[in-house]
């Protein structure tokens, strides 16, 4: 039994949103009727699916357990399914449609309509494409990680972040340097990996930016052995264009920055404060030097609680915040996560745009609660959005 195609496809619609009939699954995955109806029946079979047009006990355990990256072998010992279908519907596994309300699951990445990120077609309508490692690199000091790791040292590449767009970007980056698809796309852990000796060329050339891409102690770790280790850097940006350093700022700022705002007892002004996290003792002073060559002026934050005694920098100057809104300001898709509580899942463009104007426009009364403080910039940022 091969299960090639539609079949992820179909077991997503229908742990969505079944019970379906045979005809709507056709329709909505725009399938050949017969096709459908084949696969749906081979399905049943071994009890992924029940013929009543919904996911079975089977195929739903096994969907829950693919999206917390469970291995083959966890799922044989289980007895999901047989090992035959598991390793098919595994190796299928980007070839299915979300129809999920959870914000944080994408549709999967398809190289077939690469790029899928404006902010990559824009770059390739620049010509810049020969700069996507660099760009690559970037990503992969904020929220990523890469070498061989493992007792193979099994080459892996992997970008993780709560952001979407930012996967998307990361993936067509990839695609359109090294030719290479993920290995999963997206899970609970909300990570694209990429893995095995076919990433072994790419690390070589990401390498040549930067030595490691480790940015801290791992795995019970002291501070003293991983400072023996290769460190990471961003030498490879120094020198560079004004054009590949405001999309290399934007990114990191995108993944690792946040901007909130600051009220002025006296007069009831507002005020931006841009923040980018970083601990890495020597990252955190490249960072900003980085930063200080396109006009950011930041100031370096100590913290106790970190490996490094050090808590990234932040900007109150609203100078710094003007200059980056006309860069471009963060990736326009990306949005806030649920960390903050007042501005959950606007766009951190909008939240921009929106202290800026409130700095111009209006007043906050001193005795007005905090919360509804930040309702009024919620409201505005909401008009942006």
């Amino acid at each position: 039994m091969r299960y090639t195609d539609n079949v992820r496809e179909i077991l997503g619609l229908l742990h969505a949103r079944g019970p379906l009939t045979v005809g709507e699954v056709s329709t909505t995955l725009r399938k050949e009727y017969w096709n459908t109806t084949h696969r749906l029946r081979r399905l049943a079979e071994v009890r992924l699916v029940e013929r009543v047009g919904k996911v079975g006990v089977k195929g739903a355990y096994l969907w829950d357990l693919n999206r917390e990256k469970c291995s083959v072998s966890l799922l044989k010992r289980r007895y999901v399914a047989t090992p035959k279908t598991i390793s098919t519907i595994l190796e299928d596994c980007f070839r299915f449609v979300s129809a999920s309300s959870d914000p944080v699951l994408p549709i999967f990445w398809k190289h077939q309509r690469s790029p899928q990120s404006n902010f990559v077609k824009d770059l390739l309508e620049r010509g810049l494409e020969n700069k996507f490692p660099k760009l690559i690199a970037v990503m992969l000091l904020t929220d990523g990680n890469a070498g061989r790791y493992g007792r193979s040292q099994n080459p892996t590449m992997e970008y993780s972040g709560q952001d979407v767009g930012l996967h998307h970007i990361f993936a067509d980056l990839v695609y359109n340097s090294f030719g290479l698809e993920p290995n999963y796309f997206f899970n609970k852990r909300c990570v694209t990996s990429y893995q095995g000796k076919k990433v072994l060329k790419a690390l070589e050339e990401l390498w040549k930016c930067s030595p490691s891409f480790k940015t801290g102690p791992a795995n019970g770790q002291t501070v003293e052995d991983y400072l023996l280790e290769l460190q990471p850097k961003l030498d490879f940006l120094y020198g560079e264009d004004i054009d590949i350093l405001i999309p290399s700022v934007r990114l990191a700022m995108s993944a690792e920055g946040c901007v909130h705002a600051t009220f002025h007892k006296n007069g009831g002004s507002i005020a931006p404060i841009i923040s980018f996290a970083c601990v890495h003792p020597q990252l955190i002073v490249q960072w900003k030097a980085l930063f200080q060559t396109i006009g950011m002026r930041f100031h370096v934050k100590k913290d106790r609680r970190t490996w490094s005694g050090l808590g990234g920098f932040d900007s109150h100057l609203s100078q710094t915040s003007e200059v980056f809104r006309g860069i471009g300001g963060f990736v326009d898709s990306v949005r806030i996560t649920g960390k903050s509580a007042n501005f959950y899942n606007l766009r951190k463009n909008s939240v921009l745009n929106a202290i800026l104007w409130a700095k111009e426009n209006i007043r906050i009364p001193r005795e007005l609660p905090m919360t509804e403080k930040y309702l009024v910039i919620r409201k505005i940022a909401e008009r942006f959005n």
